[in-house]
């Protein structure tokens, strides 16, 4: 967790420790180009304010995103990873859906699979590259799924249709055979759950279906054990160094 998230620093140092694969979020400027960034709004990461989609490219990287980082484009992303580990794109905006898949389309050695909250970003996914691990998510739980909630509302997001309804179906009473139904429809390859849901009856539950399994976002060493000894098969972390030094000492004892 030493260099600022989302950004070209933290992607090298991730690379540079030996990590797996590198996760990144997709929103679209105002002048079309997808960029790198968690939220809709630059308020939490840069010392700018306001909505990602106000902004064009040349704006938004004139914020400081931490440590004089600026916001990345996602084609400064791939330009700097190349071939070295596979790019998660989990696009945060479905606004953002047609330039990433044009964007994936002029890089043809790029190492890539997809996340999303949104169905319908997947199916379109999928359409454009049949071949594509596809990632289908999860809050995994009717807590989990109520805290996304609460924490949706106190930061004032105004969600509505189909992913608002299912998140409060969700929190009301969570299916979990439901939920791996829609990901085999899609179809997913790999179900990405915050990790405070999973268990052991989830872990075999989702295997049983076919699919991987991967946790997000464990930042806290015993949480991450615990989750590779139930059998998790990707974890997502802020904090890689101390994840990958422990996935590397458990390699080693077998």
């Amino acid at each position: 967790m030493g260099t600022p998230e989302n950004t070209l620093a933290a992607f090298a140092s991730a690379v540079a420790l030996g990590a797996d694969m590198i996760e990144l979020d997709v929103h679209l400027s105002k002048d079309g180009i997808p960029v790198v960034i968690h939220d809709h709004t630059v308020d939490r990461t840069t010392d700018g304010s306001g909505e990602v989609a106000g902004y064009t490219v040349d704006e938004l990287q004139r914020f400081d995103a931490g440590s004089g980082e600026r916001i990345p484009t996602l084609q400064e992303v791939v330009d700097l990873v190349g071939d070295a580990v596979p790019i998660t794109i989990e696009v945060k905006a479905p606004a953002a859906l047609d330039a990433t898949i044009e964007l994936i389309r002029a890089n043809p050695g790029l190492r890539w699979n997809a996340v999303s909250s949104y169905p319908d970003v997947l199916r379109s996914l999928h359409a454009a590259f049949p071949g594509a691990e596809i990632a289908s998510t999860t809050m995994g739980s009717r807590e989990a799924s109520q805290m996304l909630l609460d924490a949706i509302d106190r930061i004032g997001i105004d969600l509505d249709g189909d992913l608002a309804d299912r998140i409060r179906k969700d929190a009301a009473a969570f299916d979990l055979d439901e939920v791996l139904d829609r990901a085999a429809a899609l179809p997913a390859s790999i179900i990405s759950c915050h990790f405070s849901s999973i268990d052991a009856d989830l872990v075999a539950r989702v295997h049983a279906r076919g699919f991987q399994l991967g946790a997000w976002t464990v930042n806290e060493p015993a949480e991450a054990a615990r989750l590779m000894d139930l059998g998790v098969d990707l974890l997502t972390t802020d904090d890689p160094a101390t994840v990958i030094a422990l996935r590397d000492e458990r390699l080693a004892s077998v």
